[in-house]
C-alpha cells in the first residue's frame, strides 16, 4: 500500500484480532501483538514511533475520562470475555493511541474491523469528532472526520468479489474463532461467528497427545506448541537429552482431526451455500495450516492469508462508504 501523506486526510486502517492488531497509518503497515503473542516474551511495542510497555500504551482522554487510566492490549486477547461496552472503549483507546501519535492538522479517516454488526453505529458515535488525548505523556488534539466500521472477515469480499461468479464463501480462521461469511452481488447472505472453533483447538489436541509426551518427555505448554507449528514442526524444549523434537506428524494429525471436526461441522452446516459458490476462500492465520490439504480442490488459500482482511479494508480509504 502506497504512502498517503499527500492526501487531504490522515488514514488509519485497523484490523483487531485476538492474537494481534494489524493496520496501516497513512499507508505504512504495522502489526502489534496482543497478550497471546506477548506471552512469547516480547517486552516492548513500537507503534509508528510511540514506545510503550508490553501491556499497551497509556492514553488519557481529556474529554471522557477525568481520571488517568492505563489501557492494555492484554484485554483484547486475554481469557476474560469483555462486555460490549468494555470492547468499544478499548477500540476507542487504540484508535486514539494511533491517531494521537501523529502530529498533523489534517482530519482522520478510520476504517476499523468490528465484532458485531449491531454495534457498528456505536463505533461511529464514540470515534467521530474531536479528541484531546495524552499519549505517553504528550498531549495531542485531532479530529476523526469519517469512520467506516467493517465486519470481521469482510476484507475478503473487497479483494475477491471480482473473482467470484455468484456467491462468495469465506472462512476466516483465527486463534479462538472461526467465521463463516457468504456474500453475493446483492450483499451479505450469511455471517456467523463460532467461538472456540479456531487454531486453539488444534493446539489443545496436540498438547493432550500421548504421542507428544512420549516424544518430548514432558508436556509442553501452548506457547511452545505454537512455536513448533510456526517452526515447521520442530519443538524446542529445555531438556538436554531432547533439545529439539520433530512433531510434524502429530501436528498433521491434529490438523486433520480439526478439519474433519470443527471445520467440517461448519462446512456441513452451510453446505448448500458453499455448493452454490465459486469455491471457498480460507483466510486468517489458521488458513496456512490447511494449504496443502486444499491443493486440487475448490478451496483457495491465498498468499499471506493473515493479511487479507486488512488489505481489503484498506481499499475503502478511496471508496465511498456503502
Amino acid at each position: 500500500m502506497a504512502n498517503q501523506s499527500g492526501k487531504e486526510f490522515n488514514s488509519l486502517v485497523l484490523d483487531v484480532g485476538n492474537s494481534d492488531l494489524k493496520g496501516y497509518i497513512n499507508g505504512q503497515f504495522f502489526c502489534l501483538p496482543s497478550s497471546y503473542v506477548l506471552s512469547f516474551g516480547l517486552d516492548s511495542l513500537d507503534l509508528m514511533g510511540v514506545k510503550a510497555p508490553f501491556d499497551g500504551f497509556s492514553v488519557y482522554d481529556h474529554n471522557n475520562n477525568p481520571e488517568h487510566k492505563q489501557y492494555k492490549f492484554a484485554k483484547l486477547g486475554g481469557n476474560r470475555v469483555l462486555g460490549d461496552g468494555d470492547k468499544l472503549q478499548m477500540y476507542k483507546v487504540i484508535v486514539q493511541g494511533c491517531c494521537g501519535s501523529r502530529k498533523s492538522d489534517k482530519p482522520w479517516k478510520v476504517v476499523i474491523s468490528h465484532w458485531s454488526r449491531g454495534k457498528m453505529g456505536d463505533m461511529k458515535k464514540i470515534l467521530k469528532g474531536t479528541h484531546v488525548v495524552t499519549v505517553n505523556g504528550v498531549q495531542s488534539e485531532f479530529k476523526i472526520a469519517e469512520v467506516v466500521p467493517v465486519n470481521e472477515a469482510a476484507g475478503a469480499d473487497l479483494l475477491y468479489r471480482q473473482k467470484a461468479s455468484g456467491s462468495l464463501a469465506v472462512i476466516d480462521i483465527g486463534y479462538n474463532t472461526l467465521i463463516y461469511r457468504q456474500t453475493s452481488e446483492a450483499g451479505v447472505e450469511h455471517h456467523s461467528v463460532f467461538r472456540n472453533y479456531g487454531v486453539r483447538q488444534i493446539v489443545m489436541t496436540i498438547k493432550d497427545s500421548n504421542a507428544l509426551r512420549a516424544l518430548a518427555g514432558c508436556t509442553p505448554d501452548a506457547r511452545a506448541i505454537i512455536r513448533a507449528i510456526q517452526n515447521h514442526g520442530m519443538l524446542r524444549s529445555n531438556q538436554v537429552e531432547k533439545p529439539e523434537v520433530d512433531i510434524s506428524h502429530i501436528i498433521s494429525a491434529a490438523v486433520r482431526d480439526w478439519a474433519s471436526g470443527p471445520l467440517g461441522e461448519v462446512t456441513k452446516r452451510f453446505s448448500s451455500g458453499i455448493g452454490q459458490s465459486s469455491g471457498i476462500w480460507l483466510i486468517g492465520g489458521g488458513a496456512n495450516l490447511l494449504r496443502k490439504y486444499a491443493e486440487g480442490t475448490n478451496i483457495h488459500v491465498p498468499e499471506e492469508p493473515e493479511y487479507v482482511n486488512v488489505r481489503g479494508m484498506a481499499t475503502l480509504l478511496n471508496a465511498n462508504e456503502k
